[in-house]
């Protein structure tokens, strides 16, 4: 029952769309201007992606492809990848890019640009990088294999052990509990294979061709070995102490395997995150595989021989509970990286739920050490009962442990440098014509601007400081919204600038600059008309996968949307919402969707959220061209649209 209940908390969490293989680097620069053209793109990722699933495109304005060339890997470097371009003319240029990673099996896209010969104003006006990378959700598969797989390699490693060290003979029903843990894993490596499959899009034959169908081979290779072993041992007493022995070296390299597949390989110190995350996994499971194995060995003992057995478990168990606290504490501080990303990304609020249920684990673990073991000569009772809750725990604790490795850590992700903007310029000057102003308004759009004032003495042009300096805004079309204000903060010598939402709707807006000097107060008016620009679209093509379209929107988000499968009849139209640093927005209700085709038949949709701002709708869409429209507020009050056209079937 805890273990649905956990399953249900997840599909409630915000598990947003987060990618593994994100760009970190990228020659040209993102945002560059360059004198001449460059003969290739090179992008330098976190991880480490399949260069056989893997691409680099580049487009012109106009939407034609220029690289002159397949994407292959840099030789030498594992983490780059490059596209030859051809002869291109001057001019802002795309570049679009998605990867399969090579340690995870998890998808990522997103765009990139860069000019040639061009002014920063030309390379302004042109879509502008996504700032972030869109995947789908961790796949439900993938986290049943995952758990399914950790489930296992406690049940062999904790099996052996205990057979081994805690009791004097081997017992057959640990022997039949580490064979179950072997089929166990096998069966978490094949779900887990299979949702690898389904993410890269990709037959069984060509995942198998890349490096990432060889990891998930060399997972595959010691768990069988070990499940020969231990059928073997299920029909013979003689060798049955060497054979788990063997499965236990077996585990032990199952679990490297894993871990070298996973994100601690992609750290800035691998080796230690590596060993840190393989202590880790490896100390859990001996710790609550040995409990299972444990409650399940002592069964029909002796009184004398359940005794040594459970103090020799719970020995064992509290140095592996102190490894499992210090190999985690080293993890979280490695992907986790501050103390806000602990409460502000779903990365570290699971690890919080799990360091809250191993600190429940630890608690419960001491009452059996220190009330349940000394009197376990007389009665198995409350051992038999604190042991099962334990287990319930860990089985939950599992489940956000296998969510955890389909999400990428904070570390990984990259916040991009913002593209230079257009620009709003106003000068003006108060009534008595003592003080100059220039008024700089960028990007100058509906939606968050940053307000440059200039200050100079009207005569001699010389800058004016002044004690303070605040910025008035005022819609007369709209005179219920009343009067906002911003104060300016000094950048230098007679310049002031503030961020700012005031400009929140299109039109002429009546701004006043109130200028607070030592001897005098002044006020220079402005006047600007802010226009709602229409939201850029611009796609993401990958071979074998839905097209993802991304749409600008005012306050310097985005949404992303696709449409799966996108073939005549059911389908799921999915839109997350990301603002201006590439993280998902958490919108406060639910966006409108409508589905319009070339008739104008609009099918009723049903719009669920799945996250906390990623929404699908579902419907039966027909063959033929449709146009797709979102209307959303967005959590300060603006109100934005994401709409784009695509065929059907």
């Amino acid at each position: 029952m805890a273990t649905g209940l956990a399953m249900l908390l997840l599909i409630l969490l915000p598990i947003g769309a987060s990618a593994h293989a994100l760009v970190s680097s990228s020659d040209p620069a993102d945002g560059a201007i360059l004198d001449q053209a460059p003969p290739a793109v090179t992008i330098t990722f976190t991880e480490r992606p399949d260069p056989k699933l893997s691409g680099i495109h580049v487009l012109d304005s106009s939407g034609h492809q220029v690289d002159s060339g397949p994407t292959s890997q840099v030789p030498g470097n594992p983490l780059k990848l490059t596209v030859p371009l051809g002869k291109i003319p001057d001019g802002v240029y795309t570049i679009t890019w998605h990867t399969v990673s090579a340690v995870d099996g998890h998808r990522a896209g997103g765009i990139l640009t860069f000019g040639v010969g061009v002014t920063p104003a030309d390379l302004a006006a042109a879509p502008k990088p996504a700032a972030s990378s869109n995947t789908p959700p961790p796949s439900p598969l993938g986290v049943a294999g995952n758990w399914v797989f950790y489930v296992g390699l406690g049940l062999m490693l904790g099996g052996t052990w205990i057979s081994l060290l805690a009791f004097r003979d081997v017992r057959r029903g640990l022997r039949r509990l580490a064979f179950a843990g072997a089929l166990l894993s096998i069966c978490g490596l094949l779900a887990t294979a299979e949702s690898t499959r389904e993410g890269a899009s990709v037959d069984w034959h060509t995942l198998l061709s890349t490096s990432l169908g060889f990891n998930l081979l060399t997972q595959f290779a010691p768990v069988l070995a070990a499940a020969a072993a231990l059928g073997i041992a299920q029909f013979t007493t003689r060798a049955a102490r060497l054979l788990l022995w063997i499965t236990t070296g077996l585990v032990g390299v199952a679990i490297l395997l894993h871990v070298l597949a996973s994100h601690a390989q992609s750290s800035g110190n691998p080796w230690l995150e590596v060993g840190a995350q393989f202590v880790h996994v490896a100390a859990f499971a001996v710790w609550i595989g040995g409990l299972a194995a444990l409650l399940i060995g002592v069964r029909g003992l002796p009184s004398e021989d359940k005794t040594v057995a459970v103090r020799r478990f719970s020995r064992v168990a509290g140095y592996a509970l102190g490894l499992v606290a210090l190999s985690g504490l080293i993890r979280a501080l490695d992907e986790v990286v501050s103390w806000s990303n602990l409460f502000r990304t779903l990365f570290g609020q699971l690890v919080l739920v799990k360091v809250g249920l191993l600190t429940g684990l630890a608690m419960l673990g001491a009452v059996n050490r220190f009330r349940n073991v000394p009197i376990v000569a007389k009665t198995l009772d409350g051992l038999r009962r604190i042991g099962t809750v334990e287990l319930s725990v860990a089985a939950v604790l599992l489940i956000f442990s296998a969510v955890l490795t389909s999400l990428a850590p904070p570390s990984f992700v990259r916040v991009q440098a913002a593209q230079s903007a257009p620009q709003v310029v106003i000068d003006s000057a108060d009534f008595g014509t003592t003080t100059k102003a220039h008024l700089i308004i960028s990007p100058g759009v509906v939606g968050p601007n940053f307000f440059t004032l200039k200050l100079s003495d009207y005569d001699t042009g010389q800058a004016m400081d002044a004690e303070q300096v605040s910025l008035t805004f005022t819609l007369s079309a709209r005179p219920t919204l009343g009067t906002s204000n911003l104060t300016l903060s000094r950048t230098g010598l007679g310049v002031y600038g503030a961020r700012g939402l005031n400009l929140s709707f299109p039109g002429t807006w009546d701004l006043a600059a109130t200028v607070e000097t030592t001897v005098r107060t002044v006020e220079i008016p402005f006047s600007v008309n802010i226009k709602q620009p229409p939201p850029r679209v611009r796609t993401i093509v990958q071979p074998g996968q839905p097209t993802i379209y991304v749409i600008d929107q005012p306050d310097g988000g985005q949404t992303q949307a696709y449409v799966e499968p996108g073939t005549a009849g059911q389908n799921q139209i999915h839109l997350t919402y990301l603002d201006s640093s590439g993280q998902e927005e958490k919108l406060p209700d639910m966006p409108t969707v409508t589905a319009t085709s070339a008739s104008g038949a609009q099918p009723t949709l049903t719009l669920i959220r799945f996250s906390q701002g990623h929404f699908i709708a579902q419907g039966a869409l027909t063959h033929g061209q449709w146009t797709f429209k979102a209307d959303e507020v967005g959590p300060g009050g603006l109100s934005f649209t994401a709409q784009w056209s695509q065929t059907i079937g």
